[in-house]
């Protein structure tokens, strides 16, 4: 492989990249139309799904109470996800918000799919999927370059990234994992050929996991097929402390390590590179 290459833009408050190695069946400018096509997408998802602006998404929000909103078939395969989420992460991961207790819970939620409706039966209740968003859409964009024939390419939203490797790729891709107590510094690196990784702690974010325990996790990196997956676990894993994120990893039987409050690596037993 030559010299690889990325493009980056900035979407859902974030920065993302598209990089890539040469592509054999594209010229250089047919290979950056496609990236662009597929920022465009990543643009449109956000359009339709954001809850800080009108959008056909936050119509069911404005209707909670009141009557069913049309939606597409995305909206009602997301939220049927993310339900699904809830009952896997014993209900931490909610889809629902700023509704009181009794109002917050998504199993309640109405979806009618043979009229490709939402319903939220109650009119505290909201909703907003940016918990599954980015990660959503980390995959949506990997599938689309891979159909469109693009080989050796990783899409990262920020951190939370899927990797495609030819099967005559001569190596893995080789990603850094960031240092939680120093972010200008990587603690070492992890070699993967497909899948996605994902990357959840305090120290990324202000309105992350917050506590002073020493026994929750400072991070926790989690491996997964889909970015959708890796994204929701490497967050509800980060809000457990750290014998039971590594009982949960286990018996979801995820690749992925946490880092302590004292510095220590915890790895899953699970196939997974050593850094």
């Amino acid at each position: 492989m030559s010299s690889l290459k990325s493009i980056t833009s900035n979407h859902m408050n974030c920065s993302w990249e598209i990089s890539y190695f040469p592509q054999p069946n594209f010229s250089e400018n047919e290979v950056i139309d496609l990236v662009s096509k597929t920022f465009n997408k990543v643009k449109e998802f956000e359009d339709y799904f954001t809850v800080f602006k009108d959008s056909p998404f936050n119509n069911i929000n404005k209707n909670a109470g009141v009557s069913p909103v049309k939606v597409n078939a995305l909206t009602i395969e997301l939220i049927k996800e993310s339900i699904s989420y809830y009952e896997k992460t014993n209900n931490f991961f909610n889809i629902c918000f700023q509704g009181p207790i009794g109002a917050n819970n998504p199993s309640e939620i109405i979806i009618n799919e043979e009229d490709s409706t939402i319903y939220l039966p109650k009119k505290e209740m909201k909703v907003s999927l940016g918990g599954i968003g980015k990660g959503y859409a980390v995959d949506m964009c990997f599938e689309f370059l891979k159909k469109e024939g693009m080989i050796n390419f990783m899409v990262n939203g920020s951190g939370d990234l899927r990797v495609h490797s030819h099967k005559n790729s001569p190596r893995p891709w080789k990603i850094g994992i960031t240092n939680p107590f120093n972010i200008n510094n990587k603690i070492g690196f992890i070699n993967i050929k497909s899948g996605s990784l994902a990357t959840s702690g305090q120290y990324l974010k202000k309105n992350h996991i917050k506590t002073t325990s020493l026994d929750t996790p400072l991070a926790v990196t989690v491996r997964c097929d889909k970015t959708t997956e890796s994204d929701v676990l490497a967050t509800y894993l980060s809000s457990l402390n750290t014998s039971e994120a590594m009982t949960k990893m286990e018996d979801l039987k995820v690749s992925g390590f946490i880092i302590d409050r004292l510095g220590k690596i915890h790895r899953s037993t699970h196939s997974f590179k050593e850094i």
